[in-house]
């Protein structure tokens, strides 16, 4: 049957469904293998930035500014900054694809926002003044928390999606994983935090419950990583974790218990802070270029 030229003009809502859904199956279904785990990869870190810069910034108000705590703070706001733009757009110099969904794309259309017109700004403004003032210090903290809520969503629907494409366990690994550099930072925040007397209760208690989360997450990851292709690399990098993990634990702890905050103490837990931050990231970046066997 031949159809009438009316009839072609008319359009056909079914056909048009069909076709939408087409359309974001073949959005959603875009990226390899490989593009997840980089995805997945970076869109976590975001998490632990967001933790790392709020943690400099009540540093400085318990100790000063000083050389090393600017440089870390400019870094990580630079590289949350980049790696934002690179997420949204792409990056194909790192290997980073544009949103496989709609629904990634407008969460971080939201972090954009939140980011720029809360976070940046109130970061700076803290960093720049003479005197901190408490009332900006706990909306910093809010604040950061919201934005790491936000990242967490995000890297949860990365997940999702790589799910829905058939890539399940490794990148469940990199997100677990990539979780626990994000703990690094959310600790030593927290106990900065009690020391700066904003929030003390609830970020002692949070400092409690993210050590308990970081010990059982990384004996999951232990447990998991036996069906990696890079399984005795990954057993020695946990090895190394659980050695530089211990001893931030007991300076975290000892300094809580003790309520003993001198501004020494706290430099060294900021820099063990980092040390686990460090072994943490190499073991992401093994489980990125490791083959799951399952």
């Amino acid at each position: 049957m031949i159809l009438s030229v009316q009839a072609m003009r008319k359009p056909n809502f079914f056909l048009l469904a069909l076709l939408v859904l087409a359309m974001q199956f073949n959005f959603a279904h875009a990226l390899s293998a490989q593009a997840f785990k980089v995805a997945i990869n970076v869109a976590g870190r975001q998490r632990m930035l967001t933790q790392k810069i709020t943690k400099v910034v009540f540093l400085e108000t318990l100790i000063g500014k000083s050389r090393t705590t600017s440089d870390e703070l400019n870094q990580a706001m630079l590289l949350f900054s980049h790696s934002l733009y690179s997420l949204l757009k792409g990056d194909r110099h790192h290997h980073i694809p544009k949103p496989p969904t709609q629904s990634i794309l407008q969460q971080y259309k939201t972090i954009k926002r939140l980011f720029n017109r809360k976070f940046a700004p109130l970061v700076t403004k803290i960093h720049t003044a003479n005197h901190k003032s408490s009332n900006a210090l706990r909306r910093l903290g809010e604040i950061s928390s919201l934005l790491l809520k936000s990242c967490d969503e995000a890297v949860t629907s990365y997940v999702k999606a790589s799910k829905a494409q058939g890539y399940n366990g490794i990148n469940q690994q990199i997100n677990l994983a990539g979780r626990q550099r994000m703990l690094t930072q959310k600790i030593a925040r927290d106990v900065f935090m009690v020391a700066a007397k904003i929030a003390e209760v609830k970020a002692k208690n949070d400092t409690t419950l993210s050590i308990q989360l970081f010990e059982h997450s990384l004996a999951k990851l232990k447990k998991a990583s036996a069906k990696s292709s890079h399984r005795k690399k990954i057993a020695k990098q946990i090895k190394t974790i659980f050695a530089t993990w211990r001893t931030y634990k007991i300076s975290v702890t000892t300094a809580l218990k003790a309520k003993d905050f001198h501004p020494h103490i706290l430099e060294t837990i900021n820099t063990q802070s980092n040390r686990v931050l460090l072994e943490s990231d190499n073991f992401v970046k093994l489980l990125e270029s490791s083959k799951s066997q399952s």
